[in-house]
């Protein structure tokens, strides 16, 4: 007989262990292709993953803040705060103040030489002496000096003309104010009723220009002229 030749042996696989199979157009086992351009963006996103990474790693190395330094300079910030709102309100309590004691002043001035006006602008002949003493009173400076020296003679022309006269304020303002000093200038209307022994008393009116200073016994008048209609 004829012997039968032996069968040639298959090739063997390159596959090895994987499974996975190349060729030479870079093929993969399961159809997919891997380009030089994929590989290129695999290597910038793994690239970009380490920068994101080593970025991480930086800012975990950063040292944390000191808490005791927030709290120092929170409670200066505070303090800044109040010590601002403080000068605020003193400044707009101090401006307050000296607005209400300016017009407790001024309203001061208007009652003293409110009385004192109708006070200088009265007398009777049969109370001449006591009446003339009033104006001595509630006058002060030059006018109360002038008013003192001619005491007899205001008296004797009360007498002699049996005066009578009588008046009420009828408006009156504070055009200037001097607390430091003391001085007040006022703007004054009077009703004022005079009768003498030849006359029956008559209504009148009277503008005048009123001086005033302040005194240990309130605001007197200092200076008064009478000004024309």
């Amino acid at each position: 007989m004829t012997p039968r030749p032996s069968p040639r042996p298959r090739a063997s696989d390159d596959t090895g262990d994987t499974g996975d199979t190349h060729n030479g157009t870079g093929e993969q086992a399961g159809g997919e292709v891997t380009t030089p351009e994929d590989t290129a963006v695999a290597e910038d996103a793994a690239g970009a993953d380490e920068g994101v990474a080593a970025e991480q790693a930086a800012a975990g190395e950063r040292p944390a803040a000191d808490p005791r330094a927030l709290r120092m300079l929170a409670a200066v910030a505070v303090v800044a705060l109040l010590v601002a709102g403080w000068f605020g309100f003193s400044w707009w309590s101090a401006a307050h103040d000296d607005r209400l004691e300016l017009a407790r002043e001024r309203d001061t001035v208007v009652a003293d030489i409110s009385a004192a006006l109708v006070t200088l602008h009265t007398i009777d002949h049969r109370t001449a002496r006591s009446d003339v003493d009033e104006w001595l009173r509630v006058t002060t400076g030059k006018l109360g000096e002038d008013l003192s020296k001619d005491r007899q003679l205001q008296l004797d022309r009360a007498a002699g003309t049996r005066t009578v006269a009588s008046a009420s304020v009828r408006e009156l303002a504070v055009t200037e104010l001097d607390r430091r000093l003391g001085t007040a200038r006022l703007l004054a209307v009077l009703d004022v009723r005079l009768g003498t022994r030849d006359t029956q008393p008559a209504p009148s009116r009277s503008r005048l220009t009123v001086q005033a200073q302040r005194t240990g016994e309130g605001w007197k008048i200092s200076a008064v002229q009478a000004v024309s209609s």
